[in-house]
């Protein structure tokens, strides 16, 4: 199974002096041609449905819904298909989970594969990659998150008095990313602005989660970087001056088929 494969995952975080739940729902890889539930494919929307029903049988009602992007099958897509296989995914998770507090993540497949373009965030308005897909976050999230969200890919959330959860834009720093845009010292200014805001917690005697979709790794599966070496650098500079008060980094879960 090349959908799902195991990446809904529900766990328990004590986050405040009551534990609170969370459920990690990543890589679901939806086909919405497909019907049959076989290893070594996409999802079908059945394998989704089956999956979410199991989901809800261990952990109800999560406090906190960890959506961590690859939405969409491993095949070509035009723009409509992509929105809505986006759609439909994000719909049936709504179904099962009424969650208050949901992460807005991309993945690289949920455009044309890794192909994400880098805008200016201080200009404002929807980035052209990320509006091809936006139309589920629109009613999910706050119109401040969504602007954010809208224009640059990441933002983060007050999820208790002294818990933040930081989403990081991770699909321009990957080795695949197109069009190259690595000669780019911090695209979306995104690390200035993580830096900003780990400060801003840590001053609040507040912790922090960190998430996003392409962890800043050497693949164990395949042996191969995922991000590039300068942006992997930059990161590990950034996240070791907080140890402190980084609870948790979070990314996807996958794991590909042996073929």
């Amino acid at each position: 199974m090349r959908g799902i494969g195991g990446a809904v995952t529900a766990g328990l975080a004590a986050w405040s002096a009551q534990a609170k739940t969370i459920l990690h729902i990543s890589d679901v890889h939806l086909n919405l041609t497909l019907d049959e539930m076989n290893y070594g494919f996409d999802s079908s929307p059945r394998l989704l449905e089956s999956a979410l029903s199991y989901a809800r049988s261990v952990l109800h009602d999560p406090d906190l819904l960890l959506y961590t992007g690859d939405a969409v099958a491993h095949i070509d897509h035009n723009e409509s298909v992509l929105a809505k296989t986006v759609q439909t995914g994000f719909s049936m998770v709504q179904e099962y989970f009424h969650v208050k507090n949901v992460t807005a993540i991309l993945g690289n497949a949920d455009f044309h594969d890794y192909e994400f373009y880098v805008t200016d965030p201080e200009k404002g308005g929807t980035n052209p990659t990320i509006g091809m897909v936006d139309a589920p976050w629109k009613q999910a999230l706050s119109p401040s998150h969504f602007e954010a969200f809208d224009s640059r890919g990441y933002l983060w959330y007050q999820i208790e008095p002294k818990l933040v959860v930081i989403s990081l834009n991770t699909v321009p720093y990957s080795v695949k990313h197109k069009p190259d845009t690595k000669y780019l010292d911090d695209p979306f200014n995104q690390f200035e602005w993580l830096r900003r805001t780990l400060v801003e917690v840590q001053t609040n005697g507040s912790y922090a989660y960190i998430v996003g979709h392409i962890p800043p790794i050497i693949d164990s599966y395949g042996g191969e970087s995922q991000w590039e070496l300068k942006y992997m650098l930059t990161y590990q500079a950034i996240v070791e001056a907080f140890p402190d008060i980084i609870k948790a980094q979070v990314r996807r879960s996958n794991l590909p088929s042996p073929s």
